[in-house]
């Protein structure tokens, strides 16, 4: 009878061997190598489409290479081809993304000007992974983005109408109102997030922000007092009190805002 425990021994280590496999990537030769480097001076120089042969043979060779598929995303992605881009993206990160890919992909989708495509797809990542705090603010600067720009503003109208429970999106959309010169409105959106979401202070920021473009200075200060005395730590927020402090006269009491974030309190 064969000894149960060896059999299991034999097992493990036939385990650890196809993980180990499955997950080694196959390297270069120094040949192809030098095409790499090829491909990153072309991609450099922007010339993308003399950098795509290149890639896409090394790309097909080396189908289990992570800097190899990269590669080949911001090849595909900075050139114009955000769809396929997308596609290898997915297919990179069921292995393994880190946040400085996000990072980039995300200017990749920002190169691509404003549509409800790219943004409705970085949505996605931020959903799939709540748990970086990059890919979040990713999400928060692509939307960002898009509210300077008119068809910018008209993709994040549309996708506020679609998802109205998206706080990100919602306050987009205020900040769209601002741009527009519609405080009234503005307003009336921050206040109705603020009665969902009370305790968030950016979103309090935000609201302090907001009275402040309507001219109401004076309550833009007793909000920022109150929020930094909650303990928000955003050095822009006591910036601002400063600044604010400063427009209705009390200038005393800017200065002293003012030299507590250059001594660093």
């Amino acid at each position: 009878m064969v000894n149960k425990s060896i059999v299991l021994t034999v097992f493990a280590i036939f385990l650890v061997g196809f993980i180990f496999k499955s997950y080694a990537e196959t390297e270069l030769t120094i040949n192809d190598r030098a095409k790499l480097g090829e491909v990153y001076s072309l991609e450099k120089l922007k010339q993308f489409d003399k950098a795509m042969p290149t890639i896409q043979d090394l790309y097909q060779r080396y189908a289990d290479n992570r800097e190899v598929r990269w590669t080949y995303v911001r090849v595909l992605g900075f050139g114009g081809h955000w769809k396929e881009a997308m596609k290898a993206f997915d297919d990179l990160c069921a292995v393994k993304c880190d946040e400085g890919m996000f990072v980039t992909y995300a200017h990749i989708l920002e190169s691509q000007g404003p549509n409800p495509e790219t943004l409705l797809y970085i949505k996605k990542l931020a959903a799939q992974h709540p748990e970086q705090k990059k890919i979040q603010s990713i999400y928060g600067e692509i939307l960002s983005w898009n509210v300077q720009n008119p068809q910018g503003q008209r993709v994040i109208e549309e996708l506020s109408a679609k998802y109205p429970d998206d706080l990100k999106i919602a306050k987009a959309d205020a900040d769209i109102l601002v741009e527009q010169k519609k405080y009234a409105d503005a307003i009336a959106q921050m206040d109705k997030l603020l009665s969902s979401n009370p305790n968030d202070k950016d979103l309090r920021y935000q609201h302090a922000q907001v009275v402040s473009a309507t001219g109401d200075h004076k309550e833009a200060v007793k909000e920022l007092q109150a929020l930094l005395n909650d303990g928000f730590t955003k050095k822009e927020a006591v910036i601002m009190l400063g600044d604010e402090l400063r427009l209705i006269g009390r200038d005393q009491e800017a200065l002293e805002v003012y030299q507590g974030v250059i001594n660093g309190k």
